[in-house]
């Protein structure tokens, strides 16, 4: 983004904050780079201001400190987006986000033929692994291009959503990279390699382990960064032990910071001040060249790639806005970095925020614009807008300038289940593949406490506490009463709460208002399909395919709902007709194979299911569709394959353990097989949840004779239904 460095041509002059880099000519790394590895540790969250390397001292940081010590630390860089895909797509291909396209965490996918910096490192023989601890970088987003290697597997703990799904520990990423290290090592003869290894710690929800978290009570957000510190340090140590570490390329940074409460943000997304933007960045080259050099010309996120091929010599095939860091001096001339957050408009319809950083001043462009003097205001809490308008026209010209020609993209839509994942998370907000007109847009500083509310209220949801959920939603559309998003989330809550009627009418009136959006209909239909009201579905799953034919998960809703209404018929249509536009849909598959199977055809019934777990398999390994390998074993079952469904029922029951009617079919084939102590064993811990449930369960005890295990059954019923016994 050029224009950006000719804005110091328009600025009022300032004094240059040029700290002690070195001013001399930048070391010789021709022989280093022979066999130097690059290695990228990407710390999620982490905001350069509670580091002791950077002047924070209500935390210990060892590991950090030590390699800031022999590494080359930039005082001021600044990332250009608070959240975690678009900025770590910035990092690995060196362009900001209006580049590539990138903008938000929902909705975006990189580009098939985006080139990447693995790309590049690559096609000169390195080997390349990336290691990731949080499903925002799965690898569906693409954000693996060029990566050999890219393992974003995350722990299967269940097929419910759970935070293991979700995110890594930040050891279990760290030991599979330290596997493929060895692999690496191993091979001969030795080649290069670069890594990216991420670490999701500090990330909400902040809950560092012992003995970080009684250290640091009441300071979550420190604790875990103090935890990520003996990552770092472990995995440092590692590199000595190996005789990597001297002779690597090693850059520690962060995506993003965290608000903290600064601003009135608690997390990020929303804000680009400097709690979210300012960012670490440690640059250790081999040898210890320009160890302990400490840098203050501003220095932004996209300046990693140019730095990375500078050190290598390699030309970069991109026309790379960012410049090589090594050997920064006095004489760099003055910069200007540029960030932005679409995530207000993207997700609640407010303002877009896009903002210009140099040595002096923060610029803010919003409905209410911002100018802070970072040299004398570093909180940003001296808004200088109006007294220095000047200043702040030439900034605001700047910006309309850059972005005059570049286009806002609409996010793709996601699936539900994509969705509900990144919301646990703590990416709230339904985002919406509508853009708000170019109406006068509220400014988010107006409406920051509604999403600390939104917040508040999905938490209490995750934790089942569905009447504080409702409660902090209502209250939000008391203030805001059009925000469909909250709508949505309120249905939710008032239909666990089993206040149908209510959940009912509030998704009603989020049709009404969002009935452009065929999307936002298809979900509504499906909660409503789900509240027991499977013709008010349909209305609005007709409605919605009205407005766009093609909307395959329309097409699929449609069928599942007509199914659940006993018109098989009429499914498979449906499921036929989102199999024409979606193939890689399991549903429809798995729905066929369910009206197959209820006619008797046994064999397409197979072919139908065996065709869903094909297409599952393609899909994210997390996501999974209960009751298929029921289905499937009870088709072989009834063709005689009983080794065969046992199997299939064991794979239901590990990945849906509840699933009681798996349980006790493969409790009935194991009695059959004479293996009666295994088949009891099955009942030691039943999962069942729903009164009907345990009321299979208890039966199925007393009928082979487990009166006391039965008894005891109905005990844990009478516990868990809240004295509802779950028994016949």
């Amino acid at each position: 983004m050029r224009g950006l460095e000719r804005c110091c041509e328009l600025l009022v002059a300032s004094t240059l904050l040029i700290g002690a880099a070195s001013c001399g000519r930048p070391p010789d790394f021709s022989k280093a780079r022979a066999s130097a590895p690059v290695i990228l540790i990407s710390i999620d969250t982490l905001r350069a201001d509670h580091l002791p390397a950077y002047g924070y001292d209500r935390v210990r940081t060892p590991a950090i400190d030590q390699l800031a010590k022999e590494s080359t630390l930039f005082e001021h860089c600044y990332s250009h987006c608070p959240q975690t895909l678009p900025s770590h797509v910035t990092i690995l291909t060196g362009m900001l986000p209006f580049e590539t396209g990138v903008r938000d965490n929902v909705g975006f996918f990189v580009r098939e033929n985006q080139e990447t910096l693995a790309d590049v490192l690559k096609r000169e023989g390195f080997q390349t692994g990336g290691f990731v601890s949080s499903y925002v970088l799965r690898g569906q987003t693409r954000i693996g291009l060029g990566f050999e290697h890219y393992d974003s597997e995350m722990t299967r703990e269940k097929a419910e959503v759970s935070m293991g799904e979700l995110q890594r520990h930040g050891k279990d990423t760290l030991a599979a990279a330290e596997t493929w290290l060895d692999q690496v090592r191993s091979d001969q003869p030795a080649k290069r390699f670069f890594m990216l290894l991420h670490f999701y710690e500090p990330h909400s929800p902040y809950t560092p382990p012992e003995p970080y978290r009684t250290e640091y009570a009441g300071r979550p957000y420190d604790g875990e960064v103090a935890y990520v510190d003996e990552l770092v340090g472990d995995f440092v140590q590692y590199l000595r032990d190996t005789d990597l570490y001297d002779q690597a390329l090693i850059i520690l940074t962060s995506d993003h910071g965290e608000g903290l409460g600064d601003h009135g943000e608690g997390e990020h997304g929303v804000f680009i001040y400097n709690a979210m933007i300012h960012v670490p960045l440690l640059v250790k080259y081999p040898g210890g060249a320009l160890a302990g050099e400490r840098v203050e010309t501003p220095v932004q996120l996209i300046d990693i790639v140019p730095t990375i091929l500078d050190f290598y010599a390699l030309k970069s095939p991109l026309a790379l806005e960012g410049s090589s860091l090594i050997g920064i001096g006095a004489s760099r001339p003055r910069r200007v970095i540029y960030s932005e957050s679409l995530y207000p408009m993207y997700h609640f319809g407010w303002s877009e925020l896009y903002s210009l950083t140099d040595a002096q001043y923060k610029f803010i462009k919003s409905p209410r614009e911002e100018l802070y003097d970072l040299t004398k205001d570093p909180g940003e809490k001296e808004n200088l807008a109006a007294k220095l308008a000047t200043t702040a026209g030439q900034y605001r010209y700047e910006i309309d300038q850059t972005l005059a020609s570049r286009s806002v993209e609409a996010p793709a839509e996601i699936s539900e289940e994509e969705l509900e994942k990144l919301q646990a998370l703590g990416y709230i907000g339904v985002v919406s593949t509508q853009l708000p007109e170019n109406a006068q847009k509220p400014d988010p500083k107006d409406k920051i406490h509604l999403i600390e509310k939104f917040r508040l209220g999905l938490q209490l949801h995750r934790k089942g506490d569905e009447a504080g959920a409702a409660s902090a939603f209502e209250s939000i559309l008391a203030e805001n009463p059009n925000m469909v998003d909250v709508m949505e989330q309120l249905g939710r809550s008032l239909s666990a709460l089993g206040r149908t009627e209510d959940a009912a009418n509030v998704l009603r009136r989020t049709a009404e208002l969002d009935s452009g959006n065929p999307y936002a209909l298809v979900r509504v239909a499906r909660l409503l399909w789900k509240l027991n009201k499977p013709d008010e579905a349909l209305h609005y799953i007709e409605t919605a395919l009205e407005k766009d034919p093609t909307l395959a998960k329309g097409w699929e809703l449609q069928g599942q709902v007509q199914f659940s209404k006993g018109n098989a018929a009429q499914a498979a249509l449906a499921m036929d007709r989102a199999i024409a536009l979606d193939p890689a849909l399991p549903m429809p598959h798995y729905v066929k194979g369910i009206v197959a199977y209820q006619k008797g055809r046994l064999d397409d019934a197979l072919v139908c299911f065996r065709r869903a777990e094909r297409q599952m398999a393609k899909g994210d390994p997390r996501v999974f569709l209960p009751s298929l390998h029921y289905h499937i074993g009870r088709v072989l079952e009834q063709k005689g394959q009983k080794s065969e469904a046992m199997e299939e029922y064991r794979r239901e029951l590990a990945a849906l353990p509840s699933n009681v009617g798996a349980r006790i079919t493969l409790a009935m084939l194991l009695l059959d097989a004479g293996r009666r102590q295994e088949a009891v064993a099955l009942f030691d811990d039943h999962r069942a949840k729903t009164p009907e449930a345990f009321t299979a369960v208890i039966r199925f005890l007393r009928s082979i004779g487990e009166t006391e295990r039965a008894a005891r059954v109905a005990s844990e019923a009478a516990q868990a239904l809240g004295g509802r016994r779950g028994q016949p």
